[in-house]
């Protein structure tokens, strides 16, 4: 039991990792963007 809990708590780890990585893409790229429009 503990060993399935573990592995399904790395996996959400990696996931949410995963996640943040792209929320954090996305605002580069609008703030990226939104300096190119007000230039």
């Amino acid at each position: 039991m503990y060993e399935i809990k573990l592995q399904q708590g790395i996996l959400f780890l990696r996931i949410r990792m995963l996640f943040s990585g792209l929320i954090h893409a996305v605002d580069h790229d609008f703030v990226h963007d939104g300096i190119k429009e007000s230039v």
